[in-house]
């Protein structure tokens, strides 16, 4: 059975921020924690959150939407408007209804596979954008509103693990640098975060191509080639059945965080988990 806390001390107290008794973590184990973002260490998705209102700041390009954009909903079978506010709601309402998975699964495509190329497009629809303004309008939506969906207790779980020698990094599917923001207000520096990355030249997305793809499997492999090969001591995550699944495998411990429905019911069921319900 999964270990469920509720308080932080008692889950730092808990946790095996000390070598066993062997006197060390195993050799492949590098006292780092890595942390999910979204869901994880705030109550929402920026990712999701960005992309709704990218259109109001000039930032999904009408050449980018017309193109790359209407050309992946095609994929999808999904037509949408040429409007890219209009067609970021119509986008959504395919995620949340079911016309994606059901397109998917149609097509006998693995579970997930709609949400990867979703979270992949929500990266490179920036197209034509620098990154500097990506992250800057990330920092706006931050100030606007969205730190106030930082987890309290994470900021508190994070400067536990910090005072006791472990290094903080983050791991998240939504553009890495949407995430900074808020790693910024979690006392982490901008180079702990690993996100989707798309391609960039000459500073500007021009390509609907990732140059990282942090979603499921990639998370933890990104993870594992930024820790040199090794495992990280924790690993942190809501989605235990999805996304997070591979994360949080890899770990010497894994936690899961806010989980919810299905996935809460197996991360109780799973002795290799503990659960963690944070406090905003």
């Amino acid at each position: 059975m999964g270990v469920l806390f509720t308080d932080v001390d008692a889950l730092l107290a808990a946790l095996p921020l000390a070598p066993d008794e062997r006197g060390a973590w195993p050799a492949d184990v590098a006292a780092v924690a890595v942390f999910d973002a979204d869901h994880t260490l705030w109550d929402g998705d920026i990712g999701d959150t960005a992309f709704a209102a990218a259109a109001d700041e000039g930032l999904l390009l009408p050449s980018t939407w017309r193109g790359p954009v209407m050309a992946w909903a095609r994929g999808w079978d999904l037509s949408i408007p040429d409007e890219p506010r209009a067609g970021a709601r119509a986008i959504f309402a395919a995620a949340v209804d079911g016309a994606l998975a059901s397109t998917a699964s149609a097509r006998g495509l693995p579970d997930g596979a709609w949400r990867q190329s979703l979270y992949a497009m929500q990266a490179w629809a920036y197209a034509g954008a620098r990154r500097q303004d990506v992250l800057q309008f990330g920092e706006r939506l931050f100030a606007r509103g969205f730190a106030a969906h930082i987890w309290h207790d994470m900021r508190r779980v994070i400067d536990g693990l910090q005072a006791r020698g472990v290094a903080v990094r983050i791991a998240s599917a939504s553009h890495g640098a949407l995430v900074v923001p808020g790693a910024r207000r979690l006392g982490l520096k901008d180079d702990a975060v690993d996100g989707m990355e798309p391609v960039l030249d000459d500073d500007g997305v021009t390509v609907p191509i990732l140059a990282q793809d942090t979603f499921g499997p990639g998370k933890a492999a990104v993870v594992r080639r930024v820790l040199g090969g090794r495992r990280p001591l924790l690993a942190w995550g809501d989605s235990v059945l999805a996304t997070d699944r591979e994360l949080l495998a890899l770990a010497h411990q894994g936690v899961g965080v806010a989980t919810k429905g299905a996935h809460r019911a197996a991360a109780l069921q799973d002795p290799r988990l503990w659960l963690f319900d944070p406090a905003r």
